[in-house]
């Protein structure tokens, strides 16, 4: 067996040392690399963020901390309404600002399903809110109404109620002038407390499971879509005689294929994505280096922090950035904790109590007439030892 072993093996002892080699199989050749969907990346074409591509739905968010993101946006809205001097929409404080009697739509498409999820600062204490403007321009819309009065003159009511009303022609009255679109009230609520200039809410919006919905931080309205339903649309937002100042818009949903064809844009994007509801983004982390370069005031944190509708890991840095002190941040801070919201409080809370050592017996969850016994014990303690605001 050994002799037999050796002869098989020595011709391939020679070849090797000829300068030979056995023969191997070949490499697989690489697999052929996706084909690029023809078009422009989302990431180029809006100037959003895109958030998420899921399917065929995509997430853009806008929190205009620069001005290009109003390009996104068309003034107007739906119905016939005389202007109001000065009206418009605009970039202010980075914020979309809309005034008078006007609106801001998206500039894309949207079918199906779509959800708005937003932060409205209010300079008044009705009639604004949201609104879905079908892709024709047609007469078919929806409102998503704050303290909706004005629609109400129209059958004589009061309103003073968050609405959601579908509008079309063929619910026009009979008598009524050649410009009036009648509406339905699809769903509306009064809130336990009525809004007013300066609060800062948190509205959702728009279409899920084929109901049109409306969310305050206190209640949720949904209702059949009436009347002819939503195919192609805008989302966008409206004011009736006041302002208020838009932040941290998400929009979620299917952009219509149709659009998508005329406008040559491809559903990729260029940049990798990055999770932002996990991941600090890096303005966030820029305004926190800033702040502990003494470059921003805490009122520019505490802004963000104090904003319902802002990504939990940007105020989560954003509050860690203001506890890691100095003191004087406190006075900056205290506005949280009169928040509406209660992770505002919750948020405001941590950051006095780091920076002071003590809470003053505040708890975010306490009731108002609670809560303010404490803020007035801070203020009072502040007031008679201002040297608790020194140092880091």
């Amino acid at each position: 067996m050994t002799t037999i072993l050796a002869r098989l093996a020595l011709p391939c002892l020679l070849a090797c040392v000829a300068g030979g080699s056995v023969a191997s199989a070949a490499p697989e050749p690489p697999a052929p690399a996706a084909p690029v969907p023809p078009g422009t990346p989302l990431d180029r074409y809006f100037k959003g963020r895109v958030l998420a591509i899921k399917g065929k739905d995509i997430t853009l968010r806008y929190d205009f901390s620069d001005k290009a993101q109003l390009d996104d946006w068309r003034e107007g809205v739906p119905w016939p309404i005389e202007k109001v001097a000065g009206q418009g929409i605009a970039w202010f404080d980075e914020r979309l600002e809309v005034k008078g009697s006007t609106g801001a739509r998206h500039k894309a498409e949207w079918a199906g399903e779509v959800w708005v999820t937003c932060s409205l600062t209010l300079d008044g204490d009705k009639d604004m809110g949201g609104v879905l403007i079908p892709a024709d321009e047609g007469d078919s819309y929806a409102s998503f109404s704050i303290m909706e009065t004005y629609f109400h003159a129209w059958d004589k009511g009061e309103g003073k109620q968050h609405s959601i009303l579908k509008f079309g022609k063929q619910w026009r009255e009979s008598g009524s002038t050649a410009d009036f679109i009648g509406f339905r009230y699809v769903a509306r609520r009064p809130p336990s407390v009525a809004p007013k200039a300066g609060d800062v809410l948190r509205l959702g919006f728009g279409i899920q499971e084929g109901k049109l919905g409306m969310d305050t931080e206190e209640f949720e309205l949904r209702g059949k879509d009436p009347g002819k339903r939503f195919k192609e649309y805008r989302p966008g937002f409206y004011t009736t005689k006041t302002r208020m100042l838009v932040d941290n818009v998400v929009i979620t949903g299917r952009l219509s294929d149709a659009w998508m064809a005329q406008e040559k844009v491809a559903l990729r994007t260029e940049q990798p994505l990055v999770d932002l509801t996990t991941e600090v983004d890096e303005a966030t982390k820029q305004l926190a280096a800033d702040y502990a370069a003494g470059k921003k005031p805490a009122s520019e944190l505490v802004r963000v922090v104090g904003d319902s509708g802002a990504l939990k890991p940007a105020r989560d840095a954003l509050c860690e950035a203001l506890s890691a002190g100095p003191r004087k941040a406190v006075k900056a801070s205290i506005d949280l904790l009169y928040k509406p919201d209660l992770e505002s409080r919750a948020y405001g809370a941590a950051i006095v109590k780091r920076l002071l050592g003590k809470d003053y017996g505040y708890l975010p969850k306490a009731s108002e007439d609670k809560r303010s016994e404490s803020i007035r014990a801070l203020n009072e303690d502040l007031k008679k030892n201002p040297g608790l605001l020194d140092g880091p």
